[in-house]
């Protein structure tokens, strides 16, 4: 089966493309790397595109099969195509080291304010969203405090320890109610809710993590993908955001000021260049550097009966890719280089052989 997802669309570039497959559920698979319409639940709307025609005066289309595999039939033009297929190779290539994930845990009791039975709002609940045919069942968050004057309420994360992160990602999926639902009820509905993060070291004398002053903004996060007015549509956004990171650890907070949300799950993480051997030299797993344009240096170590010619250097950039090597190594008088294996064998007698 065929959908035709983009008739009478004009797609500018490939952001607009893969949200029109979201949208129908459809799960595009590249290079080991999934980015599915599962993320959103049965029933979801197709996201609204411009419309517009072709040069030759025919709507643009781009039909694929649902279910899975690389699109069968694409017109797009070649600099989207190009993309599409980098894309695909710089997500195979960087590795994720996750920090917190909330869809493994069975329980989250994280901390928040206010809280109790004196409170203002009822505030943060936690609860258990399911999708039994997709095989969710996360642990989550929800408040909808509308129909209450000054609310502020707060959710805070564990302390997360960065281990070598020099920049940490924050990937948050959600859900959200239109104000819309709430006609004459709301008296302080919001469409958004803040991100924000403290780094704490346990070394130094500084304020508690509850004190919400210490906090600094991440983003004001608005549904881009879209909000439900529906109870029977759940429209599930992802929104990922990244920051430097210097201290021991660090908390995430989320602040509510009157939205309704769910917050479905949570997953912290770095992003490291993996390990690999090249020019039979060995490079360590290198976590990427503080900013996104940040480039680390890794030097590599020779492998076994080799020796530097010159010294091998790899740099790894801030997506998680390994690039511009320069040196390497050259096997011992006495052994051959196997180029596929990244080794040197057997007792060849013979020259150096020259690295690859």
């Amino acid at each position: 089966m065929k959908v035709d997802c983009t008739k009478d669309n004009n797609f500018h570039h490939w952001k607009k493309a893969r949200r029109c497959m979201i949208g129908y559920g459809v799960e595009v698979v590249m290079a080991g790397v999934v980015s599915a319409g599962g993320s959103s639940s049965k029933g979801r709307r197709p996201l609204d595109a411009p419309r517009g025609t072709s040069s030759s005066g025919s709507p643009r289309s781009c039909s694929f099969p649902v279910g899975g595999g690389l699109p069968s039939r694409a017109f797009m033009r070649p600099s989207l195509l190009a993309l599409f297929l980098l894309t695909a190779l710089a997500l195979a290539s960087a590795e994720q080291v996750v920090l917190l994930d909330t869809t493994t845990e069975s329980s989250l009791e994280w901390t928040r304010y206010p809280f109790g039975p004196n409170s203002p709002t009822p505030g943060w609940v936690e609860e258990s969203f399911t999708q039994f045919e997709n095989g969710i069942n996360w642990r989550s968050y929800v408040v909808c405090d509308v129909a209450y004057n000054n609310v502020n309420n707060w959710l805070w994360t564990p302390f997360i320890e960065r281990g070598p992160a020099n920049r940490m990602y924050i990937e948050v999926k959600f859900s959200m109610r239109d104000c819309s639902l709430f006609p004459g009820t709301a008296l302080s509905c919001k469409e958004t809710f803040s991100l924000l993060y403290y780094e704490f070291d346990a070394a130094t004398k500084e304020p508690p993590f509850w004190e919400p002053e210490s906090y600094k903004l991440i983003d004001r996060i608005a549904a881009d993908e879209g909000r439900f007015t529906n109870s029977a549509d759940i429209i599930i956004n992802a929104e990922v955001r990244s920051i430097p990171v210097t201290k021991k650890g660090i908390y995430f907070a989320f602040r509510d000021q009157g939205a309704c949300i769910s917050l479905l799950a949570i997953k912290v993480y770095y992003i490291t260049c993996p390990e690999i051997t090249k020019a039979f030299a060995h490079f360590p797993t290198t976590p990427t550097g503080a900013e996104v344009t940040s480039i680390e240096q890794a030097k590599g170590v020779c492998v076994a009966h080799a020796r530097e010619d010159p010294p091998a250097n790899f740099l790894c950039t801030g997506d998680g890719q390994w690039s511009l090597l320069s040196g390497g190594c050259a096997c011992l008088p006495g052994y051959q280089g196997n180029v596929e294996k990244q080794s040197c064998d057997g007792e060849y007698r013979g020259r150096d052989s020259v690295h690859v």
